[in-house]
């Protein structure tokens, strides 16, 4: 029980934070709206990213419990590489230009300190949750679950620009069909670099690869032991008497 009340804890103010940011951005883009299934629906865009956390720290608790490994390590390792993508994306295109992530009239409603909220914590968070609960890391389920995330919002951005003509970000407009292929391209590539960075950081914190690699190094030496042969008291090796 023990074990499990500090990352038990930790999700919980972590599932808040999340909660409390997604609440903020209705609050700040639609301050006149309430809520309702249309206003997320015209949000979800650019709610996924926190979606996902969302969805991760309210099951990871049951997940654990329950011996989950697998889709435990593949969701975390997944949430993790797109905090870290979105992260990465976002102050690199606000670095550059602000108008190509927001729209002029947008810009100035959302503070700082949100920015930092929506795009910058989300990695650091869950470092803190890899090191709370020592996470196993599936690199196939990992692939496979971040490339059905990654399809999926890509169908859902090409589904708002062919069917309803509107472009959640400015980049997405000033790009033609072929290039905005392109840009999702390099946006997957990125993301693949991200999964790679988030399963290595996942293996060196698990505790079965410290386990495996002990075991290891444990039966070299082992192995190695009888190479050696019997030594005498003083250290050296005995000489092996010859057959009668």
């Amino acid at each position: 029980m023990f074990p499990m009340l500090g990352p038990t804890l930790f999700r919980a103010s972590a599932f808040s934070f999340f909660i409390f940011v997604c609440g903020s951005m209705h609050n700040f883009i639609l301050p006149k709206e309430r809520y309702s299934t249309e206003t997320f629906a015209l949000l979800t865009p650019y709610l996924t990213f926190l979606v996902l956390n969302v969805i991760y720290y309210i099951s990871a608790n049951a997940l654990q419990i329950t011996g989950s490994k697998v889709v435990h390590g593949a969701l975390f390792c997944v949430t993790f590489s797109m905090s870290l993508l979105v992260c990465l994306m976002f102050w690199a295109l606000f670095l550059y230009d602000k108008e190509l992530l927001v729209k002029s009239s947008k810009i100035d409603v959302l503070p700082m300190w949100f920015h930092h909220a929506a795009h910058t914590a989300g990695p650091f968070l869950n470092l803190i949750d890899a090191i709370l609960w020592r996470p196993y890391a599936p690199f196939f389920p990992s692939l496979v679950l971040l490339s059905a995330f990654a399809g999926g919002y890509i169908y859902l951005l090409e589904h708002l620009i062919r069917f309803h003509q509107f472009y959640p970000y400015p980049i997405l407009q000033n790009l033609s069909d072929h290039d905005r292929f392109v840009f999702y391209g390099v946006c997957l590539f990125l993301s693949l670099l991200c999964l790679f960075v988030a399963h290595t950081c996942t293996s060196l914190l698990s505790p079965s690869s410290k386990a495996i690699t002990a075991k290891e190094k444990t039966n070299a030496n082992n192995a190695a032991a009888p190479a050696t042969g019997a030594r005498s008291a003083t250290g050296r090796p005995k000489k092996l008497r010859k057959a009668d």
